[in-house]
């Protein structure tokens, strides 16, 4: 069976196609054992076990594989020189390969877990870390979801509806459609920045006692803080559509939380809270822009993200990114935060040491902070073009232990 992409479809096209997690991981690891336990748990994530069909009418599919081709390599040195070089190399998702994976020897040893948007975040890459986990201790994997397919969304109104029509023709009327070389052409052309890595980890049960909601407020009102009001802050919020699985949707919230405005870091996390549960009442207004893509033709969602990156300078394409809201914010700094997963610290003579997720820069975004929680600890993870990220990470740890906002 053959599923849809819909949502995840801009992800097809953007060279920077990865979310990974890094885990340090304390015990008795049998190479030859890892390799199984990995090969397992892939096979129990269907997301993680299939590969791309782009049809010549433009429709893209999720196909499912027998087994999973995903990359497993056993590597040596720095994990933040692989990961780039990793992230340089683009995913062959026609072939399969939908997740990658490096071990790194050592005590402790590394793992590091990298899954191409379409099928991974910040939850998904945990889930599929328990299950390799699990498995390495003999333990039974959970059944998991098909893979993720088309999702659901609102009626359009009716001038949206004239509007992505007539920018469709617009854009068919040129013969333009994408293959997966288009993909390549864009990588290679614009291939990821360095990352800049930093971490700290949190002091024990800092945020425990938080809400999701308000630990993503009070983190982004601390950065925004931190970073003197030069530019706003974006939290990443989770759409799951009807086909569940490791993949999700999207949309960002901007949240303009600037020093200037002279309100107490506890104060501005309030604002940070209210804005981002505002969406919350109103669901047509959180997937308002998933909403809009209903009414485009699959080249035209390909052209918008292509033209965030201004693959192709194409004008109808940039006024199409534009709409769909894929030019992000240019000074703007994006935090994903993973707040649940059934990760544990301690599974059966083995120990997670430290977790650390990683999550991609948005198309002219400036940093990306990656938060990820794991038994009371919050690990930060900040990457960017500019700046300084361990600075602003020793900042943060500090406005982290005032008291955190009130719902």
């Amino acid at each position: 069976m053959m599923y849809l992409l819909a949502g995840e479809r801009p992800y097809l096209f953007s060279p920077a196609a990865a979310t990974t997690l890094r885990l340090c991981i304390e015990g008795d690891v049998s190479m030859p054992e890892l390799r199984r336990a990995i090969r397992s748990a892939l096979r129990a994530n269907p997301p993680a076990c299939t590969h791309i069909v782009l049809t010549g009418e433009g429709d893209a599919y999720f196909e499912p594989l027998e087994e999973p081709a995903c990359t497993t390599d056993c590597v040596a040195g720095s994990w933040t020189q692989l990961l780039h070089d990793s992230e340089r190399r683009t995913f062959d998702v026609a072939g399969g390969e939908m997740v990658r994976i490096m071990i790194i020897p050592g005590s402790p040893l590394q793992l590091l877990i990298s899954g191409h948007l379409l099928v991974s975040d910040g939850a998904g890459l945990m889930s599929l870390a328990h299950d390799i986990m699990t498995s390495l201790t003999h333990g039974t994997i959970e059944e998991h979801p098909p893979a993720p397919g088309a999702a659901s969304r609102s009626a359009l109104p009716l001038v949206e509806r004239v509007r992505a029509r007539m920018l469709a023709l617009r854009w068919q009327s040129g013969g333009r459609s994408f293959t997966l070389r288009d993909r390549l052409r864009l990588s290679a052309q614009y291939p990821d920045s360095p990352a800049e890595v930093a971490l700290r980890e949190m002091g024990e049960g800092a945020l425990s006692d938080r809400s999701p909601a308000d630990r993503d407020a009070l983190l982004a009102a601390a950065l925004a803080q931190t970073l003197g009001g030069r530019a706003p802050i974006c939290l990443s919020v989770s759409l799951r559509g009807e086909g569940g699985g490791m993949g999700n949707h999207a949309v960002n919230v901007p949240l303009d939380c600037r020093a200037e405005s002279g309100q107490a870091l506890c104060e501005a996390a309030r604002a940070v809270s209210a804005a981002l549960r505002a969406p919350e009442r109103d669901p047509h207004t959180l997937s308002r822009r998933l909403s809009h893509m209903a009414g485009l033709a699959p080249t035209l969602i390909d052209a918008a993200y292509f033209a965030a990156y201004d693959g192709y300078g194409d004008p109808i394409a940039r006024q199409t990114a534009q709409v769909c809201g894929y030019l992000g914010e240019p000074e703007a700094t994006y935090l994903d935060a993973v707040w649940a997963s059934p990760l544990r610290r301690e599974y059966d003579g083995l120990r997670i040491a430290s977790c650390a997720y990683i999550p991609p820069l948005i198309p002219g975004a400036s940093r990306a902070l990656g938060a990820v929680e794991l038994d009371g600890r919050v690990t930060l993870t900040l990457r960017g073009r500019d700046g300084s990220p361990e600075s602003a990470l020793e900042s943060i740890a500090g406005a982290l232990a005032v008291p955190g906002p009130t719902t």
